[in-house]
């Protein structure tokens, strides 16, 4: 679909959420499932050697905030309470990058469902401004597919709007499929629903 017609989207829905109704069309995306697209990105993909990839522990939990500072630490704690995993890259100490793994289920605002014991879910990924355009996200995605079939997990999801037309194209080239087109609606406050609107034959 062209541009125009992502434009034309984005301002229909924030107008109907301007008067209380809140409509997000989004996309059920398993990841890395293109064994040649992602063979492509795994070998042309290449960061800046100082750049170390890790897990965070607690101790990270103030980088991991100065990241995204709409979200609270003990937001973020509660994450590691609950068993989920997070991931890194490093510039010395300075985390530049970091991403969120959940075992259990999905746990987006706009769909949620539990997991099974071969699937992981990921999720809040940020940079520092500072580092966009290194590869970094890209990167840190290629090492988290790594670490989620090293757990046993070899259907990897996320969640992508359908108006955010570089996300989309960004997972594409690291060989993720749709599998399923949502819709998340909230009218005037009320408990947000969902709904499949569309399953894609893989």
């Amino acid at each position: 679909m062209n541009s125009n017609f992502h434009r034309y989207l984005r301002g229909t829905l924030r107008r109907l959420g301007k008067v209380g109704v809140s409509i997000v069309p989004c996309f059920l995306v398993r990841e890395a499932q293109d064994p040649v697209a992602l063979d492509a990105a795994s070998r042309k993909i290449r960061v800046d050697p100082k750049i170390s990839f890790c897990s965070l522990t607690e101790n990270d939990l103030p980088g991991i905030h100065q990241l995204r500072p709409d979200m609270s630490i003990e937001r973020y704690r509660d994450f590691l309470r609950c068993g989920m995993l997070c991931f890194g890259l490093k510039d010395g100490d300075h985390l530049a990058a970091k991403m969120w793994m959940n075992f259990h289920d999905i746990n987006s605002a706009l769909f949620s469902r539990k997991l099974t014991a071969q699937e992981a879910y990921l999720f809040d990924a940020y940079s520092d401004e500072n580092y966009r355009g290194k590869n970094l996200a890209p990167y840190l995605r290629l090492k988290c597919y790594v670490e989620a079939q090293k757990h046993g997990r070899k259907d990897i999801y996320s969640i992508t709007e359908f108006a955010n037309t570089p996300a989309r194209k960004f997972k594409e080239k690291l060989g993720a499929i749709n599998e399923a087109l949502i819709v998340s609606w909230q009218i005037f406050g009320s408990q947000k629903h969902n709904w499949v609107v569309w399953r894609f034959r893989q």
